[in-house]
């Protein structure tokens, strides 16, 4: 499958968007003396409580110069589906600074606004992705200079289905895969162990609202399903 934006005046503004933008994808790290000046480290997991078959895309912009934009991605690699639902946590080395969620999408490796979707394409037919922007506060992570910011775990969740109400049109496909949130997690100790040598770096901090903290309680999915857009449960 390919990825397009659904139509041309759309794609445009998304080509506009990203050349706005200072793009970085932070690299990974296995030790502070892979920091480079005006670096940091920072620890974090992205997954899924959904399988998607596509890379997803989340972008951070300074907050001091929105311009400035890092990607963080997971992708679906060996494994399948299943394998975005596993914890995955790695450290890389992010420029320093206030870093905060604007957007995430899925299958198109490019920011988009709140009134754009990303578009998967197979032959004829056409399938829109999950994508989001969030507002100024959802999650931000500060990282300092030479330091460590132990980010936890950010997890793509569904949302919980609304009681029906009669006469309340039923969402649409795109409307639904829209509602998808990355929420914030907290991440076992046990499951950082391999990255104690960072502690002794100066501390940056996360900063995540209210509506941003993650609803769900189990480490691991139970009974991890086989279908896309199917979330596990605790």
């Amino acid at each position: 499958m390919s990825a397009v934006v659904g139509v041309l005046a759309l794609w445009l503004l998304c080509g506009a968007t990203m050349a706005a933008a200072e793009m970085t994808e932070p690299r990974k790290i296995t030790s502070a003396a892979a920091l480079k000046p005006g670096e940091g480290a920072v620890a974090i997991s992205m997954r899924h409580q959904t399988p998607v078959p596509y890379t997803m895309h989340v972008f951070f912009a300074d907050v001091d110069s929105p311009d400035r934009v890092i990607k963080f991605e997971r992708k679906v690699g060996l494994g399948g589906l299943r394998r975005m639902l596993a914890r995955s946590v790695n450290v890389y080395a992010v420029p320093a600074g206030r870093w905060r969620m604007i957007s995430h999408v899925g299958g198109c490796d490019t920011i988009l606004s709140a009134d754009m979707q990303c578009v998967q394409s197979a032959g004829a037919a056409q399938f829109p992705t999950v994508s989001a922007t969030y507002p100024a506060d959802w999650i931000t992570v500060e990282v300092v200079a030479g330091g460590y910011t132990d980010a936890d775990e950010i997890i793509l969740e569904v949302p919980k289905p609304a009681a029906s109400n009669a006469g309340v049109a039923t969402p649409s496909i795109s409307d639904v895969l829209k509602s998808f949130r990355f929420k914030h997690r907290a991440v076992p100790a046990r499951e950082k162990a391999a990255f104690e040598a960072f502690l002794t770096l100066s501390p940056g901090a996360v900063l995540v609202a209210d509506d941003a903290v993650s609803d769900i309680t189990c480490e691991q999915p139970q009974n991890p399903p086989k279908m896309q857009f199917i979330p596990f449960e605790c």
